[in-house]
């Protein structure tokens, strides 16, 4: 197997992963458990996608077409730094980057004595908004990544920043269909509408902040009709359900290889 992709965080390899198994492609991530156990340390481009050898070139192909939908930065935005700073499950760092290194920053002032700090683009357009309460702490966090004028990320903070619901545009159609929570600064659910129709169907579930599971739903019955499960960021087995009926009917145990070892009926 070989690297396709560096993620800056695990949701983001994860959305790669949905974009290849889309297209046919099978991949692993790889690197989840090493960025959990840094903590708000960057992530150094340990979060990873492979795919088999000879699905390389048309793996990259597809991930190309899909990073096209969010331009390059050109030095002058904050994308390329959030990437360096360990955007998973780091929002806390993100924010003390846009208050040392970047742009612009403007404190305005916000109804229920919240205040806000504003990085602006050379295109004058906001590209990222922090949120805080009167304690300093943050409430909400907003981005504009591929700078159109429209918010693509949206994250709303509790507990003083420990637990958060994130919303995320990641085709840019300016539809939130990727929402994750986090509680404990570790992500527990992230649910994904993939074909736009407004209902989940692919679920991530993290056990510890460590990838655990892979739901794939139907959309009539809402039954898995496939669920990955991961041990060490390998894929170890699959559960399929070929009627969604809610009944599993094939389990697939895989080796280090992601070779199949055994098939159950």
């Amino acid at each position: 197997m070989q690297i396709v992709y560096q993620a800056a965080n695990s949701l983001e390899a994860h959305v790669v992963k949905d974009v290849l198994r889309q297209q046919g492609i099978s991949s692993v991530v790889l690197g989840e458990h090493l960025q959990g156990a840094m903590g708000e340390l960057p992530a150094a481009n340990l979060v990873r996608v492979e795919v088999d050898d000879q699905e390389v070139d048309r793996a990259r192909e597809l991930i190309s077409e899909w990073e096209a939908a969010s331009p390059q930065d050109d030095g002058s935005s904050l994308q390329s730094r959030n990437a360096s700073a360990g955007r998973s499950g780091s929002w806390l760092s993100l924010g003390l980057a846009c208050g040392l290194g970047i742009a612009v920053g403007l404190v305005l002032p916000f109804p229920d004595t919240t205040h806000s700090s504003v990085a602006i683009h050379s295109n004058g357009l906001p590209e990222v908004q922090w949120t805080y309460d009167h304690r300093g702490e943050p409430v909400r966090y907003q981005q504009d990544r591929n700078r159109d004028g429209k918010v693509d990320v949206d994250v709303q903070y509790a507990n003083g920043g420990a637990d958060a619901t994130e919303l995320f545009d990641n085709d840019f159609d300016g539809v939130f269909e990727t929402t994750s929570s986090i509680e404990a600064h570790r992500p527990v659910l992230t649910a994904v509408d993939t074909n736009g129709d407004k209902v989940v169907d692919m679920e991530m579930q993290f056990v510890h902040g460590v990838m655990h599971s892979m739901r794939y739903l139907d959309q009539q019955t809402g039954h898995p009709y496939r669920v990955e499960y991961f041990q060490l960021d390998k894929l170890i087995r699959t559960e399929l359900d070929h009627e969604a009926d809610g009944t599993i009917d094939e389990v697939v145990k895989y080796d280090g290889q992601l070779r199949p070892l055994a098939r159950e009926r």
